[in-house]
């Protein structure tokens, strides 16, 4: 095909015909420039094929990441605002029935009070390098930029209860304990710290108010750390069941 355009170009060159051979010119261009297009396009296809490949194998691990962080976010961090709303709550009981019998059991219960074990933020490492990619601001799914901007929310408002929480701990309970307790009578067994010091009478905690103020602000603060992680929790799950709905975790298996 090639050496026939150049046998039909020198023909018509020596003939000396110029609007054949310029109609001819523009012709070659135009051919040319389809050409180039059509490459462009197959390269572009191409390129958009393995892009999706790749996104698709994101939502794989994705999946799984959701699945693990919704499992831990039950198991941990509900059941520890659990646990610590359960604690505090008997003591407000003890407190309320004035029982002396129950004075040992209240020290054990202000010992499980005073040691705070940090909720660590659960982590989206794949989603982090998801979304650094750009490949969601690709996407032109809204519901999947709605879901991702939504679970972005509930990771920053996370560290904001912590850093609360945290807070609350530090500036209000240990200085109580510290102050009106002795923490070595009152710390949970298993922590095998040295016991001694001086007596302190406890049962004055019947009458003392900041005490019991103290108490119900450890209950409110995990109860509202409890519905926070509930909702966080029902958001992983409506992710779940998004990309199993739309597929997009037997994607990836199509494309390999």
């Amino acid at each position: 095909m090639t050496h026939f355009l150049k046998v039909f170009r020198r023909k018509v060159i020596a003939q000396n015909k110029l609007g054949i051979y310029l109609k001819y010119a523009i012709g070659e261009i135009v051919l040319l420039v389809i050409g180039i297009l059509i490459a462009l396009n197959l390269n572009s296809w191409d390129a958009k094929k393995k892009s999706q490949k790749e996104i698709n194998r994101y939502y794989a691990e994705i999946y799984k990441e959701l699945n693990v962080n919704k499992s831990l976010i039950d198991t941990t961090c509900i059941e520890y605002s659990k646990y610590k709303i359960d604690i505090s709550t008997r003591i407000i009981n003890i407190v309320n029935s004035r029982s002396v019998d129950s004075l040992e059991v209240l020290k054990t219960y202000i010992g499980e009070i005073a040691i705070n074990l940090p909720l660590t933020p659960v982590e989206f490492l794949t989603v982090d390098e998801f979304i650094d990619l750009k490949y969601l601001s690709h996407t032109q799914n809204d519901s999947i930029k709605f879901l991702f901007n939504t679970l972005e929310q509930f990771r920053t408002y996370n560290l904001q209860l912590l850093e609360k929480a945290e807070k609350f701990q530090r500036e209000f309970i240990y200085p109580f304990v510290i102050k009106r307790m002795n923490y070595s009578r009152i710390v949970p067994s298993n922590m095998l710290l040295p016991v001694g010091g001086p007596e302190v009478e406890v049962k004055e905690l019947y009458d003392d108010l900041e005490f019991y103020n103290l108490v119900i602000l450890n209950i409110e603060t995990y109860m509202y750390f409890k519905t926070f992680f509930e909702y966080y929790e029902q958001h992983l799950e409506k992710m779940i069941v998004f990309f199993e709905r739309n597929n997009l975790v037997t994607l990836e298996k199509e494309t390999q």
